[in-house]
């Protein structure tokens, strides 16, 4: 099951507060890929749209 509240609460703090939109991408993009595959769906969404959020705003190139 994906810890949604500990992946939120990463995003938001890395994002938010430290600035570091790629440091939130590899910690959403990392709890994902090792817990996606056992969480539901609506969880699963959460995580990518997150993804995508970061997404819009890092580099191309580089990231």
């Amino acid at each position: 099951m994906l810890d949604n509240a500990r992946i939120l609460r990463d995003f938001k703090i890395l994002r938010d507060f430290k600035n570091d939109e790629r440091a939130a991408f590899r910690s959403v993009n990392s709890g994902l890929r090792r817990h996606g595959d056992g969480a539901p769906a609506v969880q699963q969404a959460i995580a990518l749209a997150r993804l995508i959020e970061l997404s819009t705003v890092l580099p191309l190139c580089g990231t």
